[in-house]
């Protein structure tokens, strides 16, 4: 079989409807086998410009070039590989014997050795001169040549780029970035932060534009209006003859108009109101045993649950509406969220257009401008509360779900004395109705009735958004990708912390390319997502498009998303191969000495759902990730999820929490650290005894476990730890390191983790099941669904077909594994018996 050099091109179709054309930097990376022969390093790469592409029926259509994301040919070499196969024989070209005695073999010998010189001057003197004569576009360096620093010299350079990273430094890009962001009519915040990267020493950048469909918020405000006193409101809480003033004469925009959801159903529903509290499935059980919901409008609490899973439950009751809220008792201390605008998307992820597949030119779209039938309105919680304890008494009563904190019913009478409320009628399971005053009570109901009209209005636009795309080339496995991923936005989002933090990472690991001329063994890739708000389109578009690409080349993905949204707990979300180097990371950084299953004081490792655009990478690619962000303290009831409401940016929020950015380089370090460690350590430092154990961890208390399926994950364990002792620690000896088997080491180390990638989740649920719900859980969280689900559908197929998932998941992962085990046997035995 033979094996020849092919030339893969795949091309970024970008679209701009609304926004001027802008110079996008294209990355044309030719594998010139000259050049790649006689010298490696970045010399051989030319960077050139091209047109900013526009739609698809515009003229000049022209294409990005992702040609440096190919995958080399072997890993002794891109054609080493023709020497490896049995059939390759080289054979020689011979004269005629008539020639061969013709003239004396010195003369032969003369004339061969003065040909070879000429050739050789020739081809080195041409050479010098047309790469002389090379030239970059504006503002692009050519990199330096590749190190000769030995392999062992690495660890000092890595803790250089560490110890280079300083919160005054971050503090300078946040205020840069904050400044720009205010000042909406400066341009595009992609094209800043790519200036930004390339000041920072990033030459190789790139904008990527996909055109996409978005939800934005109607030019009039949405509306609640009591339909027995004709009263109308805001979702703000404010009447609807209440304009709101600029204060100080100033013009302002109206922050209001963000009490919205994006891709909501459109249109309006009189109906009356149903408490539900936070919409579960206990909740909805005890609703439904004694009310019809049909067409009702639900009033829920955000939390507990993905938003868009409680949604769906609604659906399936009968509902039409539902008004989303938040507690003020969930709130964390400081923040104070229950009075804050804020807005929701409803879309899963990607452009809602282009459901699975990429907003290319010339793509088919399917205008769908909304996800969900449902009319969905976010609100305040001092409307929540007005609709709650208004005019209609005596027709009813108000409801809340307590709890036995006493923090709880203090918080919750505030709102009760506030509303002229004193005793309240109790609907309790467990006790017959009586006067309430406050009584530590399971659960207490309180039946609202009360007609309401719900207008819903948003409009939809296609529009450009841009995503920026930065690398290091690297040095050994080049095909192979290390992705950190942080965002950017308009003045109404809160993203200039994370953008602050990748870029001075990026600017520590430049500057000790250009002083050591080192490189990583591994290519890192710097992005900054656009359209991240409106349900993580930028990253689900790039993904999307490159998907099989990075199935095959994505080693991990490094998140950075809302990195310090207080000063309280470092919590990190990490995929299980990645526990131990994340926890190893930290015991360094703050000289601790954790285990991997303990959480030292104020830290919190686990693997748990979290927001952000490590989603599509998660749940559709199966890639290892990891995120670290400085969290405030919850209240030890708070229901999580409340990080689905998206807020205005409040810049001084950060600064208050961070005045001297230390948690900020904190994290940026522990970042840096983590993508070192990944994009250059031989051996991928993935576990994959910490993913048999976690397996077997959410196995542990789980009722519904079969005999099978506790025999399948004590298998994997198994075969975990014989595959960690028997091929991952010899080939972390240099001495006995193949290439051939290194490569193939880390291929199955980096592809284990999508053998738990199940084809059906709930809505809002991970597909990745190696992830939980939230902290209270350590079950497989799709299993204890269905089984909730099970009392809800009085049918328990749903919980058959998810046992079966979970099953096959843990059963292909051991397969796997020992399929690995099996291929080096054999690779062993044949060296052995040559």
């Amino acid at each position: 079989m033979a094996y020849q050099k092919v030339d893969q091109r795949f091309r970024v179709h970008t679209q701009d409807v609304d926004t001027e054309e802008l110079p996008v930097p294209s990355l044309d990376l030719e594998w010139d086998m000259e050049k790649e022969l006689e010298e490696s390093g970045f010399d051989g790469f030319e960077i050139d410009n091209s047109s900013q592409h526009r739609l698809a029926n515009s003229a000049g259509n022209n294409d990005l070039d992702f040609e440096f994301m190919q995958p080399s040919a072997s890993p002794r070499g891109r054609f080493a590989r023709l020497e490896e196969e049995s059939d390759y024989i080289v054979h020689p070209r011979q004269g005629s014997k008539n020639q061969q005695g013709s003239l004396p073999i010195i003369v032969k010998l003369f004339i061969a050795g003065f040909i070879i010189f000429i050739c050789g001057f020739l081809i080195g003197y041409y050479g010098r001169k047309s790469n002389s004569k090379q030239t970059l576009p504006n503002n692009i360096t050519p990199m330096p040549p590749t190190s000769s620093i030995a392999v062992s010299d690495d660890g000092t350079i890595l803790q250089s780029i560490v110890q280079a990273i300083e919160g005054y430094s971050i503090r300078s890009f946040f205020r840069n970035l904050t400044l720009f962001a205010a000042e909406s009519d400066r341009g595009s915040s992609a094209a800043h932060v790519m200036e930004q990267w390339t000041a920072s020493g990033l030459t190789e950048t790139r904008l990527v534009n996909y055109t996409v469909l978005l939800s934005l918020p109607d030019a009039n405000q949405n509306k609640i209006i009591l339909t027995n006193s004709s009263q109308c409101f805001h979702p703000s809480g404010q009447q609807c003859s209440t304009l709101p003033s600029a204060p100080h004469g100033k013009k302002e925009k109206n922050d209001l108009l963000y009490f919205y959801a994006a891709y909501s159903a459109k249109g309006s529903l009189e109906a009356e109101i149903i408490d539900v509290q936070y919409g579960t499935i206990d909740d909805l059980l005890q609703l439904q045993s004694s009310t019809d919901v049909t067409k009702k409008i639900a009033l829920i609490k955000l939390g507990k649950a993905p938003l868009l899973y409680k949604l769906s439950l609604l659906l399936e009751a009968g509902f039409g509406g539902a008004l989303v809220y938040i507690d003020p008792c969930d709130s964390p201390p400081r923040e104070k969220l229950g009075e804050k605008t804020f807005w929701i998307s409803l879309n899963p992820g990607g452009d809602p257009s282009t459901p699975g597949y990429p907003s290319i030119g010339g793509i088919f779209r399917e205008h769908q401008t909304n996800i969900t039938s449902l009319l969905v309105q976010p609100i305040a919680a001092s409307l929540a509360k007005e609709l709650l304890s208004s005019t209609e008494k005596a027709n009813g009563n108000e409801c809340f779900q307590l709890t036995n904190s006493s923090a709880v019913h203090r918080c919750l009478n505030g709102y009760f004395q506030s509303s002229g409320l004193h005793n309240i009628l109790v609907d309790n399971p467990y006790r017959e109705g009586r006067k309430f005053a406050f009584n530590p009570s399971p659960y207490v109901f309180l039946k609202v009735s009360k007609t309401i009209r719900l207008e819903v209005a948003t409009v939809s636009e296609y529009r450009t958004i841009q995503n920026v795309i930065g690398y290091v080339k690297g040095s050994i496995n080049p095909d192979k990708y290390v992705i950190v991923g942080s965002h950017h936005g308009n003045s109404e989002e809160l993203w200039t912390s994370s953008t602050s933090i990748i870029t001075e990472v990026i600017r520590t690991v430049m500057t000790q390319i250009q002083k050591k001329r080192w490189r990583p063994n591994r290519t890192i890739l710097f992005c900054s997502w656009g359209g991240s708000i409106f349900g993580n389109i930028g990253s689900y578009e790039w993904a999307e498009e490159m998907k099989h690409i990075l199935q095959s080349n994505a080693v991990a993905y490094i998140n950075l998303f809302k990195p310090v949204m207080g000063n309280g707990t470092l919590n990190t979300v990490v995929s299980p191969s990645l526990r131990q180097l994340a926890t190893d990371v930290m015991n360094k950084r703050f000289s601790l000495n954790c285990t991997r299953q303990e959480n030292c004081s104020g830290r919190k490792v686990n693997s748990v759902q979290v927001e952000g655009n490590s989603d599509f990478f998660i749940n559709h690619l199966g890639v290892p990730t990891v995120q670290f962000a400085y969290q405030e303290t919850k209240p030890s009831m708070g229901p999580g999820f409340l990080s689905e409401a998206v807020l205005l940016n409040d810049a001084t929020m950060v600064e208050t929490f961070d005045p001297n950015f230390n948690l900020h380089e904190t994290i940026a370090k522990l970042t840096a650290e983590m993508i070192l460690h990944i994009a250059n350590e031989p051996v991928l430092p993935f576990s994959v005894l910490d993913v048999a154990l976690e397996v077997q961890e959410k196995l542990k208390d789980d009722n519904i476990a079969s005999e099978q399926m506790l025999a399948l994950a004590t298998a994997l364990r198994e075969t975990a730890q014989l595959f960690q002792s028997d091929e991952m620690r010899p080939a972390n000896d240099p001495e006995e390191r193949d290439p051939a088997h290194l490569r193939m080491l880390n291929d199955v180390l980096q592809n284990l983790e999508k053998n738990f990638l199940i084809q059906h989740a709930p809505p809002g649920y991970y597909r990745n099941i190696l992830y939980h719900l939230n902290e209270s859980s350590s079950q497989f969280s799709v299993m204890k669904e269905a089984v909730n689900h099970c009392n809800l559908q009085k049918t328990n197929q749903t919980l058959t077909k998810i046992i079966s998932m979970v099953q096959n998941s843990i059963r292909s992962a051991q397969v796997y594994l020992k399929t690995g085990l099996d291929v080096f046997e054999n690779i062993q035995n044949t060296k052995i018996t040559n």
